[in-house]
């Protein structure tokens, strides 16, 4: 039983930091083509 939480746990945090990461993924590109529309 803790042994499944725990990968549940860790599971869940990854799942996380995965998202977190693809939102400032996706907020740098929008950045960075907003620039450049600027630029042109």
């Amino acid at each position: 039983m803790f042994v499944t939480n725990k990968a549940i746990y860790v599971t869940n945090i990854i799942s996380s930091v995965h998202t977190i990461y693809l939102f400032f993924q996706d907020i740098k590109k929008q950045h960075v083509s907003y620039v450049n529309c600027r630029c042109y």
